[in-house]
């Protein structure tokens, strides 16, 4: 069977699903280019969700991350590390951190989060995991 170009890159589209479809309609078409050129169309989706571009979705992912209610301090911190992962960040262990101060919604904890860090500037992910007392 010989399908069209155009139909192969249509058929594409109804199957790429909401966020799929939300990537396509962001592909950019120099003026000449067809948008119905499946190989081309294919090029442009392969390098929209590249890792260059991923870096971008995964820290808007860790950026929104917020302490779940319910959710432990280790549960939140845990989920923060595997997340930075993909961010690409030069430092990650700060970037951690910051979000885990930003974000954690245990206020008694959060108090003596801060206490300490009145007490220690340097206050280390490590130090996070540990249990304060």
């Amino acid at each position: 069977m010989n399908i069209s170009n155009e139909r192969k890159c249509i058929l594409v589209q109804d199957r790429l699903g909401p966020e799929g479809q939300k990537i396509y309609e962001s592909l950019d078409w120099a003026e000449g280019e067809d948008a119905n050129d499946y190989e081309l169309m294919w090029t442009k989706l392969e390098r929209a969700v590249s890792p260059e571009c991923n870096e971008i979705v995964a820290s808007k992912k860790f950026k929104g991350r917020v302490q779940k209610p319910g959710e432990t301090i280790t549960a939140f911190l845990t989920d923060l590390m595997v997340l930075v992962k993909d961010c690409s960040y030069v430092d990650e262990d700060r970037q951690v951190r910051d979000q885990f101060e930003r974000e954690i919604s245990d206020e008694q904890f959060e108090k003596k989060l801060l206490k300490k860090e009145i007490l220690s500037p340097e206050l280390k992910l490590q130090q996070l995991a540990k249990p304060m007392s």
